[in-house]
């Protein structure tokens, strides 16, 4: 194990290798702080009643408006109202307007009918096919009338008409 080396004495390095120092000033040259005349601040009172007589200027971002020519006060003709064209003189097809579907009175209707089920399938190629099973005449048997359409409204509306039909010439 090796043993602490003590150096006998602080190393001293040269005098220009510390910073220069600040101006020394013996204790008692020092001038110490200088007395300033502090006074209280003003009232807002005080400051009001110095305030000059005229008053102040207001300047604003915005030069004065201009003069308004004399042509600007003539009377001019009202302007042509505004038309718009309607989609068929654009060539442009109108909308289909439908009436919505009112699915209490398709039931209603079933209910007249006799109605002993009805049943909805939705098809894979995105039509629908509704289904109604009626009662006959003779016990055990039912007559079933059934639609496929693009809609499910089509597709009620088409069985409703089929089931009036059958039931109108049955009885």
């Amino acid at each position: 194990m090796s043993q602490p080396v003590y150096l006998p004495t602080v190393p001293s390095y040269p005098v220009t290798s510390y910073p220069a120092s600040p101006a020394m000033v013996s204790p008692g040259t020092w001038p110490g702080p200088t007395a300033r005349a502090i006074s209280a601040p003003a009232s807002a009172n005080a400051i009001r009643a110095q305030a000059p007589s005229t008053p102040r200027p207001i300047f604003r971002a915005k030069g004065p408006d201009d003069p308004v020519p004399a042509a600007a006060f003539s009377p001019v003709a009202a302007p042509l109202p505004l038309s718009m064209p309607t989609p068929e003189q654009l060539g442009v097809a109108p909308a289909l307007v439908r009436a919505e579907f009112d699915w209490t009175a398709a039931q209603r209707r079933l209910d007249r009918l006799g109605a002993v089920c009805f049943h909805m399938d939705k098809l894979e190629s995105g039509n629908c096919r509704f289904t109604c099973i009626l009662p006959t005449r003779q016990s055990g048997l039912t007559h079933r009338v059934e639609a496929e359409a693009a809609t499910s409204h089509e597709a009620v509306g088409l069985v409703l008409s089929q089931a009036e039909q059958w039931v109108s010439s049955t009885r």
